[in-house]
């Protein structure tokens, strides 16, 4: 993590832990700022700055770090150097905005994933395109002949967020959303760049569900296999939820069975039984499901965190209550 970035996120740290240990300066909010107090800030450090000034500057700086390094010249000082460069990082992005860099267009990002956690974002639109303008980036880089890990490598190092996870999760957003078709353009355009793709691919499963059933039933074949050959307990609880709205009452038995096998802790086991619960409540079997609701119930006291066995008396009477269930069908 580096540049903006890396104070970006120890800003994320300090809101969500203020005992986490910072200076003041480390995590001041710079855009709230207005443009005289912006510049009496540079002031303080002997540098004079105006609007007009700092579009001269950018006329020789690649981008703020370039125009830190201008402003201060030689300086060691690192705390300055780190204080000064926050400030001019600010005023290159209100007044250069003809000339973005990269480190400028991860920070709005960063920005407005924030916004978007924090519940402040009303209009997803900046954000859906600000992550559709990432990957035209990303596009770009791969046409120059830069090897897509090593972009991906670089895109870690200066967003404060995971691009991927998030991503994966505001597209699931969408498709929940019914905004199928903002959806699979992200969805397209991002998954090049995707480490695991199986979480990719599990949302095209979900997008094709409804529009191609034959496609889709293919890709979630091909998906489950993939799953089996390298477990994933996270994307084996989705896709038994997965399963339990397309109704795939057989092939969720399988799936039971194997993520049976993958758990780890209390917290695995507790989060199969949601998954198992919800099956039941998909298929409208209130007696099944008020079953799995008891065990719950009667766990709720296990520490999360405590090593699960397999041989667990309750791991058994799940697979017993689904076996009778899908016994009964037939």
């Amino acid at each position: 993590m580096r540049g903006k970035a890396f104070y970006n996120l120890m800003k994320m740290k300090w809101e969500g832990d203020h005992d986490f240990d910072v200076q003041p300066w480390q995590v001041e909010d710079l855009r709230a700022l207005s443009d005289e107090e912006l510049f009496n800030r540079l002031g303080q450090y002997d540098i004079i700055l105006t609007p007009e000034s700092v579009l001269l500057y950018a006329e020789k700086c690649d981008g703020p770090e370039e125009l830190t390094d201008c402003l201060l010249l030689d300086s060691k000082n690192e705390k300055l150097q780190a204080q000064v460069y926050l400030l001019a990082f600010e005023a290159w992005r209100r007044f250069c905005p003809k000339k973005q860099t990269l480190s400028i267009f991860c920070d709005e990002l960063d920005h407005l994933i924030e916004q978007f956690d924090d519940g402040e974002l009303e209009d997803v639109d900046p954000l859906y395109n600000q992550l559709l303008e990432l990957c035209k980036i990303l596009d770009q880089n791969v046409d120059q002949g830069v090897d897509a890990k090593e972009i991906s490598k670089l895109l870690e190092s200066i967003c404060a967020h995971d691009i991927e996870t998030f991503t994966y999760e505001f597209i699931a957003g969408l498709i929940d959303a019914e905004q199928r078709t903002m959806a699979s353009m992200l969805l397209g355009a991002f998954y090049p760049y995707a480490e695991d793709k199986r979480w990719f691919d599990f949302l095209r499963v979900r997008l094709l569900a409804e529009s191609d059933e034959i496609e889709g039933k293919i890709m979630l074949d091909r998906l489950f296999v993939e799953l089996q050959e390298e477990p994933d307990i996270d994307l084996g609880f989705e896709m038994l939820r997965l399963l339990s709205q397309l109704d795939e009452r057989s092939a969720f038995q399988v799936l039971l069975d194997n993520v049976g096998s993958w758990l780890q802790i209390e917290d695995d086991f507790q989060q199969l039984l949601s998954a198992v619960r919800d099956y039941f409540c998909a298929l409208d079997l209130e007696q099944e499901e008020e079953a799995v609701d008891k065990m719950l119930e009667e766990r709720a006291d296990i520490d999360p965190d405590t090593k699960f066995f397999p041989t667990d008396l309750g791991l058994k009477k799940l697979k017993e209550i689904v076996t009778i269930n899908q016994q009964a069908q037939f």
